[in-house]
């Protein structure tokens, strides 16, 4: 968190970004089609970089808002008609449970980065449909709020530990603090071998919108991601996520910065988009790779994986997906 702190010392950069904010439309809005995830794929184009030694190990990594798994009690008390809560029945969580783990199952990757999990028991569910699938790894970013819709990770491997974020004050770019809206889920893993940190962000909606908030939570995961590279100098880090802002807007340009960070989609141009708003392709979920000794993309191999016009498996997201490459030791 030593980096967080000197954010306050770019307050008046921040403010300055946020003059450019106009964008008021929400990219969370609902939407909603059936699907069992079983779909297709956008690939972006396979340009291998032939100068790079082969890799010791590959690592896939992905990212998902899977939208809106509730379980079946009414947290809130509040689940009827057009409620943001849902109470599924017992059969139509399981339905959407195993909706999930098709889509999952096509998307792939060692590592999935997950928004939009309410509870341990849908993420315990959700696995059940995976038991067959190799992932030995399930942790839950749980904030502890009436129908909270929270971040988690599964994974193969092995889980080395966990770090939560969520209770940590950050500085607002014009004065005060905030915390992420949602947690900022850190987990280290060890996969054949190796020792792989994601971090898992799912950023302020524009519903409601916060400006101020979103931008502050991108300084902060930026501060921690790149205090973990220079602690994790042998691991591969990836930040990932539900970040509901474009490339080019003031929280992902604070978040890139000028060097440290690489968009991994960056290279699929407008085939970047994973959610559609108003009928405009928006890019609001993300892979970054955290620059280490260690860790590198492999270019060429981010895909936007899609099972239905708009998103994957029931979801109004796609879900996004890169492989990276690792040459540390444990």
């Amino acid at each position: 968190m030593r980096r967080i702190f000197k954010l306050l010392l770019n307050c008046s950069l921040a403010m300055s970004l946020l003059s450019g904010c106009g964008s008021t439309g929400d990219p969370a809005a609902p939407f909603f089609e059936q699907d069992m995830g079983i779909g297709r794929v956008d690939v972006g184009a396979n340009v291998q970089d032939a100068a790079q030694p082969t890799p010791a190990e590959t690592v896939s990594v992905a990212t998902f808002n899977v939208r809106k798994f509730f379980d079946t009690n009414c947290d809130s008390r509040n689940c009827s008609g057009s409620s943001f809560e849902r109470m599924p029945s017992e059969s139509e969580f399981r339905a959407k449970a195993e909706q999930i783990a098709n889509g999952i199952r096509f998307l792939g990757g060692d590592i999935l980065l997950l928004q939009e999990i309410e509870t341990e028991i849908c993420l315990n569910t959700l696995m059940e449909f995976l038991a067959q699938d190799g992932y030995t790894i399930a942790v839950l970013g749980e904030t502890g709020g009436s129908a909270s819709l929270d971040v988690a990770v599964i994974a193969r491997g092995d889980l080395v530990g966990r770090r939560s974020h969520k209770d940590e004050q950050i500085p607002l770019p014009n004065s005060g603090s905030t915390t992420f809206s949602r947690d900022f889920l850190e987990v280290h893993l060890e996969i054949r071998g190796k020792r792989v940190v994601v971090l898992n962000a799912h950023f302020k909606a524009k519903t409601r919108d916060d400006p101020q908030r979103r931008l502050a939570e991108a300084m902060a995961a930026r501060a921690i991601a790149l205090d973990l590279a220079v602690d994790q100098p042998g691991a591969l880090v990836v930040l990932g996520g539900d970040l509901n802002d474009t490339p080019g807007s003031n929280p992902i340009e604070a978040l890139e910065g000028s060097d440290g960070m690489v968009r991994v989609a960056a290279e699929l141009g407008d085939g970047a988009a994973t959610y559609t708003y108003q009928g405009m392709p928006q890019a609001i979920d993300h892979l970054y790779l955290v620059e280490t000794p260690a860790g590198r993309y492999r270019y060429g191999t981010a895909r936007v994986v899609r099972s239905n016009q708009r998103g994957l498996a029931g979801s109004d997201h796609a879900g996004l997906i890169a492989t990276f490459e690792i040459t540390g030791s444990r």
